[in-house]
């Protein structure tokens, strides 16, 4: 959960938010398995698929897996 919270912050700051209301606890723990191997190609589609432009007017909100988006 805290690499998903500073991976928010960091985009949201950056001009970008990540939804993560399409990543379950399992794809995401497969990701990260994968890219402590060595292999990121999952984390990079992962977040291909959940970024999108920041919405200046949304103020960033800290979501649980169950909660939807963490923006």
């Amino acid at each position: 959960m805290t690499l998903r919270i500073f991976a928010s912050r960091l985009a949201h700051d950056a001009g970008w938010d990540l939804d993560w209301g399409g990543v379950t606890r399992e794809s995401y723990k497969q990701a990260k398995h994968a890219a402590y191997r060595g292999d990121i190609n999952a984390f990079s589609q992962m977040f291909a698929d959940i970024v999108r432009p920041a919405n200046p007017t949304r103020v960033f909100l800290i979501a649980g897996w169950e909660q939807g988006p963490a923006h």
